[in-house]
């Protein structure tokens, strides 16, 4: 993820945060930290995509 950051290019959230977040709830385990990042990287990724 990080060299799509730094080349500002859209990053694959879903298969490396996205996933393990899924699980995460899946399975009752509370990630508030990676929710709010998954967040974050999805709404940056939503910005280069609409520019």
């Amino acid at each position: 993820m990080l060299p799509d950051y730094e080349l500002v290019q859209t990053m694959e959230i879903e298969a490396i945060v996205g996933n393990a977040l899924r699980t995460a709830t899946r399975l009752k385990v509370g990630c508030p930290y990676w929710a709010t990042v998954y967040a974050l990287l999805k709404l940056r990724n939503l910005k280069l995509q609409n520019s």
